[in-house]
C-alpha cells in the first residue's frame, strides 16, 4: 500500500487572475479552478477513508472475537474436574479480554474509527457543497437571459470563492476536532501510565 500524502492547501482562486479577462474565457477558469480544488480535497479523504475504514473494521472484529473466546473460556472452565485446566481456562480468558481492551484503547488513542467517521462526515459535506455549486452555476446559467458579458464575472467569481471558502473550512474544522481528538489521547496516555 503506498503512503498517504499529507493534505495541502491549495492556491484559493483571486479576483485579480480574472478581472481584466475577458468573461469567455475568465468564467470557465473561474469554474474548473473551482471545481479542481474541490476535487483535490475530497481525493484525499476518500483515499484517507479506506485505510482507517479498514483498520477500524478489523480491530474491531478482533475486539469482538477476543471478547466471545474470552467470555467463553471461564464458562468451560466450569465444565472441567480438573484444577489446573479450571486455573487454565479461566486465566486465559481474563488474558484474553484484556486483549480486547487493550485493542478498544489502541482504537481510541490511534483514533482509527472516530478518524474515519470525522472524514466520512468531511467529505460527504464537501460532496454536498460541490453539487449545491454545480447547481447554483448552472441555475445562473440557465436564467440568463442575454449573452454571458463582463458582468456576470464577478457573481460567479463570488460564487465559486464560496465553494473553496466552504471546502477550507470544512477541512479546518476537521483539523480542530483531530487536534481536540488527539489532546485527550495524550491525556488518556498519560492516565494509563501512572
Amino acid at each position: 500500500m503506498s503512503k498517504e500524502k499529507d493534505i495541502k492547501i491549495e492556491k484559493l482562486i483571486a479576483w485579480d487572475e480574472f478581472a481584466t479577462a475577458n468573461a469567455d474565457k475568465a468564467l470557465p477558469e473561474i469554474y474548473e479552478h473551482a471545481k479542481k480544488t474541490s476535487a483535490a480535497a475530497r481525493e484525499w479523504y476518500w483515499k484517507s477513508v479506506k485505510l482507517n475504514r479498514v483498520t477500524s473494521l478489523v480491530i474491531r472484529f478482533l475486539s469482538f472475537c477476543l471478547l466471545v473466546c474470552g467470555a467463553l473460556l471461564p464458562l468451560l472452565a466450569g465444565l472441567s474436574s480438573d484444577i489446573s485446566t479450571r486455573l487454565y481456562l479461566t486465566q486465559s480468558g481474563v488474558a484474553i479480554l484484556a486483549a480486547a481492551g487493550l485493542l478498544q484503547a489502541a482504537d481510541r488513542i490511534f483514533g482509527w474509527s472516530s478518524g474515519w467517521l470525522r472524514y466520512i462526515t468531511t467529505v460527504t459535506a464537501m460532496e454536498a457543497l460541490t453539487h449545491k455549486f454545480e447547481l447554483d452555476w448552472a441555475n445562473y446559467m440557465i436564467n440568463k437571459v442575454e449573452p454571458l458579458n463582463n458582468n456576470d464575472k464577478r457573481p460567479l467569481f463570488e460564487m465559486a470563492k464560496g465553494l473553496e471558502d466552504d471546502i477550507s473550512k470544512l477541512r479546518s474544522d476537521e483539523m480542530d476536532k483531530w487536534c481536540a481528538e488527539f489532546n485527550s489521547s495524550l491525556a488518556m496516555k498519560g492516565y494509563a501510565a501512572i
